[in-house]
């Protein structure tokens, strides 16, 4: 991760009952696992709907259907021992 950079990122929240659906992710400098939402990075020229449907096809092959956008969240954050943005 580039220090000083915004990166937006869509996430999307599959929920069934009261269970969401989650990845795992490792920080190696805390030792810790942490859990999110799927989803990704937004590429230069692309909305946020279009980058949430390729990140989803890409991570779990599946295509969505009935996307609404739910809202926007800012989350300061410290990962691998690096201040950031998710």
């Amino acid at each position: 991760m580039k220090k000083k950079q915004i990166i937006a990122k869509a996430i999307c929240v599959f929920r069934k009952e009261d269970a969401i659906l989650v990845c795992e992710g490792f920080d190696e400098v805390k030792g810790t696992f942490y859990y999110r939402p799927i989803g990704g990075k937004i590429e230069f020229g692309e909305t946020s709907s279009k980058a949430i449907r390729r990140e989803i096809l890409e991570e779990i092959e599946a295509s969505i259907t009935n996307l609404k956008h739910v809202g926007t969240i800012e989350n300061i954050f410290t990962y691998n021992g690096d201040d950031g943005m998710k």
